[in-house]
């Protein structure tokens, strides 16, 4: 999964010897149409990642999830075709892979969600504040390094530009989220509809509204939520929904 133009990130199933992951040598991405890719190019940084993702529904069993950073020297071009060949990465056992692991794939800013570009996914007032976020963590490789120029606002229904900035770099968060962090204000943007945040060689954000109700399903699930908590009292329709009402 790309997570910016020059830097791809990997999740295994199983744990693997992190030492053996390291080795930038196990690692090549070529291109039939990027020139800067027509011969194979190694990854000058690898970075790890293990946290746990989920519970198992049998237990209290955490599932663990296994990521692997890959920082390369050049930047892909949007919309080129790439491969990237891991030739081999061992398991805890010393097992290796039977054969290389190709992996084809074409690169995309606007149509995959990356995490990278974030925004307000519940959405935006006309009048209010509206700010996206960009930035990244690449595990035990760091920050990932970002200097981006402009970001676009885009109509989720047919891509085009609505709105344009300049993002402004807020600092490095090592606390929360160990991304460092550019903020993009787009409260200028007041015309109610669908849209993404594009960063260009970042990637995009989920689709967010822009509206007089974009908080209206929010507010009521939280007051729903708190009203289904009440005690000692009855739960009665049109406020409770007929499947959870009682006396």
């Amino acid at each position: 999964e790309p997570l910016a133009a020059n830097v791809l990130k990997l999740t295994l199933q199983d744990r693997f010897d992190m030492g053996d992951a390291r080795d930038l040598g196990h690692y090549a991405l070529t291109s039939a149409t990027d020139p800067l890719f027509g011969s194979p190019v190694a990854p000058d940084t690898v970075g790890i990642r293990t946290y746990v993702g989920d519970f198992s529904d049998s237990g209290p069993v955490p599932q663990l999830v296994f990521e692997i950073f890959l920082v390369f020297p050049e930047s892909m071009t949007p919309d080129a075709g790439y491969t990237l060949t891991v030739d081999s990465i061992a398991d805890l056992s010393g097992n290796e892979f039977n054969e290389p692991f190709d992996h084809g794939f074409t690169y995309t800013e606007t149509t995959s969600v990356n995490g990278t570009v974030k925004a307000n996914q519940v959405g935006y007032l006309p009048e209010g504040p509206k700010y996206g976020y960009l930035g990244n963590y690449l595990g035990d490789a760091g920050m990932m390094d970002i200097a981006p120029t402009t970001f676009v606002v885009r109509d989720a229904s047919d891509d085009q530009a609505v709105f344009t900035g300049a993002p402004i770099l807020r600092g490095d968060d090592s606390v929360l989220s160990g991304e460092e962090v550019y903020s993009c204000d787009f409260a200028a943007l007041t015309t109610p509809g669908t849209y993404y945040l594009h960063a260009p060689g970042l990637g995009r954000s989920h689709d967010f509204v822009i509206g007089k109700g974009a908080y209206t399903k929010a507010a009521r699930t939280a007051a729903r939520g708190l009203y289904y908590q009440r005690c000692g009292t009855a739960l009665a329709p049109p406020a409770a929904d007929p499947r959870w009402a009682h006396a």
